[in-house]
């Protein structure tokens, strides 16, 4: 994966993308995850001071305890690979980044490696698309089966297609044809493509520790486009890009780079090197107890 400390680039097409992205089933990345550096690795250098977490003689926006429950957690269930990131939605402070391996005990920078398969969290990209075409949250669509796997004959209209949802309803249930179907008629690959970089694929994000850039293969071919839409394509991402997508909400529709969830430096407007990036990931006093977290964790 590739490794990334500075500002975002324009939107990269799929066809200008230096990186090759891989095949889920054939070379899943998290087989080829690896420790990042020690030297960028700041939360294993912090030191716990009155409750805050220390480097290089700054306080990090990290919230101890919550770094430590969550860390205890995932040891507890023993989980092979997971990682969460928890960030403060109102300012895109980052709480905690906590991770285990069983599999892999000296694993570190699972927070920022996108070694993780999007799946149907990807759907909320499609579903931006499709709204920015005009599909409407009532648009109604009928469908059956699909709910582990995808054939060319179900993006089309069939007799069979008992079960009718609105466009709303198929986002809340993650329904597979629906979204295939939807995919097929209204989005092109540069469409869909256009959508995904506006959440933060297929470009740099800038933070303040080695971040991989969260892959999205966009298939020109349409059945296999159909397939992305629906969450079964080639994309990646990783848990500090989920949690920013989180955190930030929607912009609008049609709204360029803000018609997106990913506005790149709101989670860390980092510059220079780690220790210089540390700034926006300094605590600003503590939180009032009301705010609300919003967690994202894959495993």
């Amino acid at each position: 994966m590739c490794e990334v400390r500075h500002s975002p680039r324009s939107l990269l097409s799929a066809d200008e993308l230096p990186w090759r992205v891989p095949d889920r089933t054939r070379e899943p990345p998290i087989e080829r995850a690896r420790p990042i550096p020690a030297s960028a690795d700041l939360l294993a250098r912090a030191s716990d001071e009155s409750g805050g977490l220390v480097v290089d003689g700054r306080r990090l926006s990290i919230d101890a305890r919550l770094q430590r429950a969550l860390t205890d957690i995932l040891r507890q269930y023993e989980t092979p690979y997971a990682a969460v990131v928890a960030l403060e939605p109102a300012t895109g402070r980052v709480l905690a980044m906590a991770e285990h391996s069983q599999t892999r005990p000296e694993l570190r920078g699972l927070c920022t490696q996108a070694v993780f398969p999007a799946a149907s969290i990807f759907k909320i990209v499609t579903a931006a698309a499709l709204l920015d075409e005009g599909v409407s949250p009532e648009d109604v669509a009928c469908y059956h089966g699909g709910k582990r796997r995808l054939s060319e004959k179900l993006l089309m209209d069939s007799e069979k297609d008992r079960r009718c949802v609105d466009f709303s309803a198929a986002l809340a249930e993650s329904a597979n044809v629906v979204f295939a179907k939807l995919t097929h008629r209204y989005l092109s690959s540069a469409k869909l493509a256009d959508f995904a970089g506006r959440f933060g694929f297929n470009r740099p994000l800038p933070f303040a520790v080695p971040t991989d850039v969260s892959l999205a293969a966009i298939p020109e071919e349409p059945f296999e486009l159909a397939r992305a839409g629906a969450g079964f394509g080639d994309v990646y991402l990783s848990p500090l890009l989920r949690a920013q997508g989180r955190a930030q909400g929607g912009g609008g529709r049609g709204g360029g780079e803000r018609g997106g969830m990913a506005h790149s430096g709101h989670v860390a407007r980092a510059r220079g090197d780690a220790a210089q990036a540390l700034g926006p990931l300094v605590s600003r006093g503590r939180s009032s107890p009301a705010r609300r977290r919003r967690t994202s964790g894959r495993t």
